[in-house]
């Protein structure tokens, strides 16, 4: 299955590399222009987050189970990250965080219903 019309899923990649691929996002000593940019890219994330998690939510109970458990522990850690303050949102663990959940919660809604292995498909 693919993900829903509604997730750009070229955007949210680039969204998420830019803060996994940037190592100054990290940097906690910038001046304010980065302190604004990190503020952005928390806001994106957690949009993103949130659009991932209604795609995904209701398609969960028709996955395998082996890739139910991870999208539930995904879930649960996506959840928390929306109740992040925006202030916290901005800080670069946090924004690391989020990036790998979106990166994460793409990948469950891209690929959520593939069907369980076989053992002709193991070998």
């Amino acid at each position: 299955m693919k993900a829903s019309p509604t997730i750009n899923a070229a955007h949210f990649r680039r969204t998420y590399q830019t803060v996994i691929g940037e190592t100054r996002i990290g940097r906690r000593d910038l001046n304010e222009e980065h302190d604004e940019h990190r503020a952005h890219l928390g806001g994106l994330l957690q949009g993103q987050l949130q659009l991932l998690l209604l795609d995904l939510e209701p398609r969960v109970s028709e996955m395998r189970q082996d890739l139910r458990a991870t999208a539930i522990h995904v879930i649960t850690r996506a959840s928390g990250a929306l109740s992040l303050s925006a202030a916290d949102a901005r800080d670069p663990a946090h924004l690391y965080d989020m990036a790998v959940l979106v990166r994460s919660l793409l990948t469950l809604c891209q690929f959520p219903a593939s069907p369980p292995l076989t053992s002709s498909a193991r070998s």
